[in-house]
């Protein structure tokens, strides 16, 4: 938790998620390592923004629609 709570409370919030959704604990810290480590690597305010937009959304969070959440909000902030 230590390390999601760089990213923001929103970021802290999904990773809990991510956790409490597996019978064993343990099984999650694979997905939260790759959302902080993988995503998180390149750009902690879209991590942020991605975890936010889940949250709002109320849908189970994953890597992969974080990723795709992020690419999103990447392509927005290209547009003219």
């Amino acid at each position: 938790m230590q390390r999601a709570k760089v990213f923001g409370p929103a970021t802290v919030h999904v990773i809990e998620q991510l956790l409490s959704r597996r019978e064993v604990e343990a099984q999650g810290f694979l997905d939260c390592r790759n959302v902080l480590d993988t995503l998180g690597k390149r750009n902690k305010q879209r991590l942020e923004a991605a975890c936010q937009q889940v949250l709002n959304a109320g849908v189970a969070p994953s890597y992969t629609g974080l990723k795709r959440l992020m690419a999103a909000i990447d392509t927005d902030q290209k547009k003219p």
